[in-house]
């Protein structure tokens, strides 16, 4: 069992830190969740995000390479745009 390198160590609490100052809702994770990525490092973190909210390949795939932070920017844009997108639907359905 190896050690992280020092960059991987504490993706996960660095990626919950950004997500929250960028305006993230941490309710759409369970807490099960939010633990799990507290304490995730960078590899198997697209699992982690993948089991709990539905992102495009796109954005998971920024796992592998983006730091926490820019991660973190992704998934609260893509958020917002299926919330819009949501929203969209629903006045649709309703027809206003």
């Amino acid at each position: 069992m190896g050690e992280r390198p020092p960059d991987e160590d504490g993706f996960g609490a660095r990626f919950l830190a950004a997500y929250r100052q960028l305006g993230g809702i941490p309710s759409v994770f369970t807490y099960a969740t939010l633990n799990a990525i507290q304490t995730a490092g960078r590899e198997g973190f697209d699992e982690v995000l993948r089991r709990s909210i539905t992102l495009p390949y796109r954005v998971l795939s920024l796992t592998a390479s983006a730091t926490p932070e820019a991660l973190a920017r992704e998934v609260v844009e893509e958020l917002k745009r299926q919330s819009a997108g949501a929203v969209v639907l629903l006045g649709l359905w309703l027809g206003i």
